[in-house]
């Protein structure tokens, strides 16, 4: 019972250890990749007056629900992640919080190490690069995939 329980706490571990997250929302696009597999939907606001910036209803519409990524596209991802210095990005980026923005955020969990990124976007103020060279990457294969 003992080595059992040994067991399950190592698989465990393992996988906490090695779990690959990578999770960007935005007010209209959720994408997660969770250990190779991609979910990604959008939602569409509707608007009763053209001029209006609150909304008057939404929809969501889920375009992968289970995609298996391959292998290889989760390797250049890797090595992407790596490359880009994204662990070392501050938390919060972008326009002042009191700017108009549009808020989106980036959460990458890779080999035990977890960062997010919350970007204010504003066409003044660039993202990252980093941020920006994840970001391409993931929606460049989300094209692909379509």
């Amino acid at each position: 019972m003992k080595k059992l329980l040994i067991l399950w706490i190592g698989i465990i571990f393992c996988l906490c250890l090695y779990s690959q997250n990578i999770l960007f929302s935005s007010a209209t696009e959720y994408m997660e990749i969770k250990n190779g597999v991609l979910q990604y939907r959008v939602t569409t606001y509707t608007y009763s007056n053209p001029v209006s910036s609150v909304p008057t209803g939404s929809d969501t519409r889920v375009i992968f629900s289970q995609y298996l990524l391959k292998g290889k596209t989760l390797k250049r991802l890797k090595t992407i992640i790596r490359r880009s210095n994204f662990y070392s990005l501050p938390a919060e980026c972008g326009a002042s919080p009191k700017e108009r923005h549009y808020p989106e955020s980036l959460m990458i969990e890779w080999k035990g190490r977890k960062h997010k990124v919350s970007f204010r976007s504003h066409p003044e103020y660039p993202a990252p690069y980093g941020y920006e060279k994840i970001k391409s990457e993931i929606f460049n294969e989300i094209d692909r995939i379509k």
